[in-house]
């Protein structure tokens, strides 16, 4: 009795300690968790060892299983919920790993059947502290590839290979286990650690390999956006120039009209000084805005976007709040705000001008708020972009040279560790960006 006893402490504190180690690859993995959640995923596991004793160890484990997955779903937010799900699947097959290490190891060497009734309390405190070690090793090994290759992207297909992975060991280890393989065939070890080696690390090279694509993919979007980088920085001084001479024109005449106007007033000729002011100041107005913000970059796409806009009679609304030295990469300005507002053009100008039901005009926000940069594009849609899967999906015929707009600045948004909200109702479709900036 008293031994069973001892027994079961060892195994209530290799469970707390299964259940620290969890915990503390989730926060090195995913960032601070939710305090309240934490507290109530620490004070589950007494719970789940009472439902071991009371209902059987299978459903005591399906019950931690739970826990863990839902611990893990909802007090980290920080990350995409594939990417959570990856991370609780990983911490599970360690600590699977960890056990079954332990165990086939044992079984290996002393030759007998894993109980209670032949092995000691050294052995038994032994192979806890062990399986522990295993975790908390195999725990740091995959956060130092994770923030050492960083996955851009956690696919739902690989969660759903890498659960598949994990049922299938799981049920090799547990047949051999029952039929006692491990006696008969020494060669089983050696095989089942190299099956778990082989498995993740072709999770790892798929993952890898997406992401390779992804970003090549990227790469010759962002190739391109430096080209038209280039046009419209060109585009843009030569607009200033002009504007410039003009306005050295107009302060040439400026004196000349003045001294003009003061000759009529003088003669009493009211009627020409007035139109003749009233021509003057006609000029002034009618000379076109050439600063909408501070920033010289988003100055040129602007600039570029209202003349676009303008030849194919488009109103477009600009509020632009943003200074020169924004802590961002030019390239990704460019990309960023090239991407949203040649979409929006591209979908305003499916709008036929003899349409009276939606008005073609584009809304464009933009400001910084402390640490933040938010920006906003609004504009009518008819049928260019549609849900699918939850995500936008462009129609457009030409999908290999413009399918990667929303993916672009998504990718932009995730880099600044922000988000991308989009939203389509009442045939206008939305987009607010949120950056994170120092």
């Amino acid at each position: 009795m008293k031994s069973l006893i001892i027994f079961d402490l060892i195994r209530y504190i290799t469970v707390f300690g299964i259940v620290l180690l969890f915990h503390i690859f989730a926060k090195d993995n995913l960032g601070k968790p939710d305090k309240r959640l934490m507290i109530a995923y620490f004070l589950a596991f007494p719970a789940c060892i009472i439902l071991s004793e009371t209902i059987g160890f299978v459903f005591g484990s399906i019950f931690s299983y739970i826990v863990f997955a839902l611990y893990y779903m909802f007090a980290f937010k920080q990350r995409s919920i594939w990417y959570r799900l990856f991370l609780f699947i990983a911490a599970l097959i360690t600590a699977m790993a960890g056990d079954q290490i332990v165990e086939t190891t044992y079984v290996f060497f002393s030759h007998k059947s894993l109980s209670l009734n032949n092995i000691s309390k050294i052995a038994y405190a032994s192979g806890a502290i062990c399986e522990l070690i295993i975790v908390f090793l195999l725990h740091k090994v995959l956060t130092f590839i994770l923030k050492k290759f960083p996955f851009k992207k956690i696919s739902p297909v690989f969660i759903f290979v890498s659960a598949s992975q994990f049922i299938v060991i799981y049920a090799i280890v547990a047949t051999a286990m029952r039929y006692d393989i491990v006696h008969k065939n020494k060669w089983y070890l050696i095989f089942y650690f190299i099956a778990i080696i082989c498995s993740l690390a072709s999770n790892f090279v798929v993952i890898k390999m997406s992401n390779s694509i992804k970003d090549k993919e990227i790469l010759e979007q962002k190739l391109l956006f430096l080209e038209d980088y280039d046009a419209l920085s060109q585009n843009y001084q030569d607009k200033v120039n002009s504007h410039l001479t003009e306005i050295r024109k107009i302060k040439h005449d400026f004196n000349n009209s003045i001294q003009v106007i003061r000759s009529l007033i003088d003669k009493n000729d009211m009627e020409n000084a007035s139109a003749l002011a009233q021509e003057l100041q006609n000029t002034y107005i009618s000379q076109p805005s050439i600063s909408f913000c501070q920033n010289t970059i988003l100055n040129v796409i602007l600039q570029q976007s209202q003349q676009e806009c303008q030849e194919n009679n488009i109103d477009f609304h600009v509020k632009c709040n943003l200074a020169e030295n924004l802590p961002m990469s030019k390239l990704d300005i460019c990309s960023l705000f090239n991407n949203l507002l040649r979409n929006a053009q591209c979908a305003v100008m499916k709008i036929s001008e003899n349409d009276n039901s939606l008005r073609r005009e584009i809304f464009f926000e933009a400001w910084r708020d402390h640490n933040m940069i938010f920006v906003q594009v609004r504009n009518p849609n008819i049928s260019d972009t549609n849900f699918q899967n939850g995500r936008f999906v462009t129609t457009k015929n030409d999908r290999e040279n413009h399918g990667y707009g929303l993916e672009i600045v998504k990718h932009i948004a995730e880099k600044y560790d922000g988000y991308m909200k989009a939203s389509l109702e009442n045939n206008t479709f939305s987009v607010l960006i949120q950056l994170n900036v120092s």
